[in-house]
């Protein structure tokens, strides 16, 4: 295969960098987004091109481009998420809502939501 042309991305890492960006890619606890972008780093730092890069990441090259450029200006922090516009989304399984949770309201007029049920309060309280 001819070589293609240099990328622009040229990536050298530090030892503790490789070895963060090598732990990240073998955890099970982060979210797969920063293992992927810590994949692509390490990928790039060590010589693919951003054409190969994409090719093994299953992902666009822009996209390769754009995590390789991020990692060149913050480093280790330019992986993870910015921060995203409007409210953050609240949810709270005991929460005055009543959003996830097993209460069922008073079908009286005024009514209250009740305690929270079991099957067999619930199975009661329709009538079963």
């Amino acid at each position: 295969m001819l070589p293609g042309p240099k990328s622009p991305l040229v990536i050298t890492l530090t030892g503790e960098e490789e070895y963060a960006l090598e732990k990240l890619t073998r955890s099970t606890k982060e979210g797969a987004g920063r293992v992927k972008r810590a994949r692509i780093v390490l990928l790039l730092a060590r010589g693919h091109s951003v054409s190969q890069t994409a090719r093994l990441v299953a992902d666009q090259r822009r996209i390769v481009r754009e995590w390789g450029r991020r990692f060149m200006e913050k480093r280790l922090d330019g992986l993870f998420d910015k921060p995203r516009p409007g409210r953050r989304p609240v949810f709270s399984p005991r929460g005055g809502d009543g959003a996830g949770s097993n209460c069922l309201p008073d079908a009286r007029p005024g009514g209250k939501v009740s305690e929270p049920l079991g099957l067999h309060g619930i199975g009661a309280r329709v009538g079963a």
